[in-house]
């Protein structure tokens, strides 16, 4: 018997057993989801605790103190006068534990559940270490801060050996972005602010993933589905200020923000002609355009479902991303790139994809992103677009008398500041209707002003719906900033450490070459009798300045032409020998 059967299967060919392709292997572990409904329970649980921890995390970072920036060891000194807070002491327990947890044989793609999660991570490891180490030479606090620049840089690099170093580094780069709140505010804050949320939400989970009964793609979802939250609030947003539904994608006049980014100085791309032109021949693509945006922006919701609709709304806000540069030039860099490391790890198959898409993980994304948006650190981006730009020059009275234009980028790291030319606050007796951008966020103002097509009848609403906005407190806040500017420059613009950070910076928010000398205030300069002016020579920084100019400039845009409203001087300041 054992005979014949040796001899049957000697005539029966034995299947040759390959092993599985990597991308549809079984990662090992089971992360335990359970099936059905269940599972769905199972992962909101999951991402849940996920952002209790998130919270926590915000609470912590609360709890410090910023440094003082005119000592060279800000850090220190933050680290010192926090430590009377309970914040900080949790964060320190935190900390520890995370490290402890995390120390032996912990590596990113542990944490990615089989997925390629981890590129993320280290794109957002990435782009904290470059804001918060490499950011230019700060002549407001007159100190090169090498130590904290180092600290910050060490700490980042072991995060890509060591997950459990990361709350450490994540405080270090938050109170490093901290000295940009002084004197006038952060406006770049919010392009900061989806970095810090991101690897807030990072560390939280960092407390839970290696627990067996959490559910570790939880993780993967609850990091992810932040990023989303930072599309989904300025999406929100956009039905959120009108009291008529369908508002701003049928009636907004989206294009507008190219005409006043054009009058700014943030669009390279366009000369007086080509603006008008694009702006004219885009018009029928407006709808379009602008659902584009709200789709990406608000149906990301259903990314989880499959791995290729995920890559096909990561691309759609790279895209978004894309044009937002074609159109402003605001390059939105960090945001842009951390959409591009999210494409990059779920690019290809991986033996994780089974646990991280599928019906269960969408719905619970989609749940998270709607239940707890409203308690992250997201920014509502949304106004309406005018026709009407306010916006302001900086210029250099020299000690010879020449008048020199300072273009944003003399004042990095506070370039956006000067970029965003909301200096509002200066002009007495006048009122102000926009923001950035030409942005109105008033509905029924905006209802109006759509209607205005002569700057006459710019002029009435100006005067209806606008609002004087002098604070003799800010404006005195903007000239001890110049002050110091000015007086730490003279003393500090030739050392080397000036030059190599300036060289190692991370790009600019937007590509922005504002005021005369550039020819990109969208009136002709060579034509005074038009409301042109005189070229102005850009200030290099090689002369002594005996006072600086904020000079207001108001331009209105008929549809074909733009007409100079108003230019004049409304401060000046003596700079101190």
């Amino acid at each position: 018997m054992k005979k014949g059967t040796d001899s049957v299967s000697e005539n029966v060919k034995s299947p040759v057993v390959r092993p599985l392709p990597e991308a549809i292997s079984e990662p090992p572990g089971d992360p335990g989801i359970p099936s059905g409904w269940r599972g769905l329970v199972h992962l909101l649980f999951g991402m849940g605790l996920v952002f209790v921890a998130y919270r926590a995390f915000r609470w912590m970072e609360d709890g410090f103190v910023p440094g003082d920036y005119e000592d060279p060891l800000f850090l220190f000194s933050a680290v010192a006068k926090s430590a009377d807070r309970l914040g900080f002491w949790a964060f320190v327990v935190a900390a520890v534990a995370i490290f402890v947890v995390n120390l032996k044989g912990v590596r990113w793609s542990d944490l990615g559940c089989g997925t390629r999660f981890h590129y993320a991570a280290w794109v957002l490891i990435f782009i904290g270490i470059w804001t918060a180490a490499f950011y230019p030479y700060n002549f407001y606090w007159g100190h090169a801060h090498l130590a904290d620049r180092l600290i910050i840089l060490v700490l980042g690099v072991l995060c890509f050996r060591f997950p459990g170093v990361l709350p450490v580094f994540t405080i270090a780069m938050a109170i490093s972005y901290w000295q940009w709140r002084v004197p006038l505010g952060d406006p770049e804050n919010t392009n900061r602010k989806l970095i810090v949320d991101a690897l807030l939400t990072l560390n939280g989970a960092l407390l839970l993933w290696r627990w067996k009964w959490f559910p570790r793609p939880a993780v993967v979802l609850a990091v992810v589905s932040v990023v989303f939250i930072h599309y989904w609030i300025p999406g929100q947003e956009k039905f959120d200020i009108s009291s008529k539904p369908m508002e701003w994608l049928l009636e907004n006049r989206a294009l507008n923000m190219m005409i006043a980014a054009f009058t700014l100085g943030w669009n390279v791309f366009w000369d007086q002609a080509g603006v008008v032109s694009v702006y004219q021949s885009m018009s029928f693509a407006e709808v379009p355009l602008k659902a584009f945006v709200i789709v990406v922006e608000m149906a990301l919701v259903i990314s989880f479902w499959r791995r290729p609709v995920f890559l096909a709304f990561t691309a759609g806000r790279i895209l978004l991303h894309a044009g937002i540069l074609f159109f402003s030039g605001d390059t939105f860099w960090n945001w842009n790139l951390l959409q591009v490391g999210l494409l990059a790890a779920f690019l290809w198959p991986s033996r994780g994809d089974v646990f991280v898409f599928g019906w269960r993980q969408m719905a619970a994304s989609a749940v998270y992103v709607i239940a707890t948006a409203h308690s992250h650190n997201a920014n509502p981006l949304g106004w309406w677009d005018s026709r009407l730009s306010e916006r302001y020059n900086v210029v250099a009275v020299t000690e010879g008398g020449e008048r020199e234009l300072i273009t944003p980028f003399f004042f990095e790291p506070f370039d956006f500041l000067f970029i965003q030319s909301k200096f509002h606050f200066t002009v007495r007796d006048d009122k102000i209707l926009t923001r950035t951008y030409g942005a109105i966020h008033d509905e029924e103002a905006a209802r109006e002003f759509r209607k205005a097509y002569t700057p006459e009848e710019a002029r009435r609403l100006i005067d209806k719906w606008g609002k004087e906005q002098y604070s003799e407190k800010m404006s005195g806040e903007l000239d001890e900033f110049i002050q110091r500017w000015f007086q730490n420059y003279r003393e500090q613009k030739d050392s080397f450490w000036v030059k190599f950070f300036r060289v190692m910076h991370p790009p600019p928010h937007a590509l922005a070459f504002p005021g005369r000398g550039h020819g990109t205030n969208g009136v002709d300069e060579e034509d005074e009798e038009d409301g042109g002016a005189p070229l102005l020579e850009v200030y290099q920084g090689d002369k002594p300045v005996q006072s600086v100019e904020f000079e207001f400039e108001r331009t209105f845009f008929d549809g074909a032409a733009f007409h100079l409203m108003d230019r004049r001087v409304v401060r000046t300041m003596k700079i101190e020998k």
